[in-house]
């Protein structure tokens, strides 16, 4: 007996996006399992290694200190998975060097660098809610550095609002769920709420025995041995 619990958890497609080329390219190429595994996994190490290359690049200062970061055994052990860790630490790399960059050259900062500051960290926050407060590092960049100093908090503000609306909106059916608003998290999420009950064959028998349920998988089936017996506890 399996039984499907609900997942309530938003999860970001953008999050596997390596690794699901690495499992397309697989597909075209009619490759058995193994390579699948292994191009997905190498999938995710490339663009690891390739934004871990621009972070270090435009890193300003502490170039070593980044790099060192990014070469650490767990680094390259999560790079070299399927998990989307990798996706969160290539991105925290780049965004800290972008605000870096910001911070310790004496170039103008331009619209281009908020724009990509705030896509950067709008990538981010929907992995964890805790990297939310990493797009807050845009407070440090002095105010002298921006072109109008007037409008220097404001953009600053905006970056981190960027990042936090992001996540809101990518995270809804989390926060209504808990915040109570389950009729509503259902309506948004039909496919959600079709799995928030087990669904069993409509040839299953279903007897009911103290507070355990027998399922028998189809109908004028023998009952099987006691000890062959699938017992359900609701309870458990």
């Amino acid at each position: 007996l399996t039984v499907i619990e609900a997942r309530t958890a938003a999860v970001f497609p953008l999050q596997y996006a390596a690794q699901a080329a690495g499992i397309l390219l697989a597909r075209l190429l009619h490759l058995n399992f193994v390579w699948l595994a292994v191009l997905g996994r190498l999938g995710n190490l490339l663009v690891y290694a390739a934004v871990g290359y621009c972070a270090v690049r435009i890193m300003p200062v502490f170039k070593t200190t980044l790099a060192l970061c990014a070469l650490l055994p767990m680094s390259l052990q999560l790079a070299g998975s399927f998990s989307y860790d990798a996706y969160v630490l290539h991105l925290s790399f780049l965004g800290i060097a972008l605000v870096f960059r910001m911070a310790y050259t004496d170039k103008p900062i331009r619209l281009h660098d908020i724009i990509a500051c705030s896509a950067v960290f709008a990538l981010l926050a929907p992995a964890k809610a805790v990297y939310i407060l990493l797009a807050m590092l845009i407070f440090i960049v002095p105010t002298k550095r921006f072109q109008k100093r007037s409008g220097a908090w404001l953009t600053k503000g905006a970056v981190f609002a960027v990042a936090l609306l992001f996540w809101a909106i990518t995270n809804a059916s989390t926060i209504l769920g808990t915040l109570g608003f389950t009729h509503v998290r259902a309506e948004a999420m039909p496919e959600l709420a079709s799995t928030e009950q087990t669904a069993l064959p409509e040839e299953s028998v279903l007897l009911e025995e103290s507070e355990s349920t027998v399922v028998y998988p189809f109908e004028n089936t023998e009952q099987p041995p006691a000890d062959e017996l699938i017992f359900y506890d609701p309870d458990s």
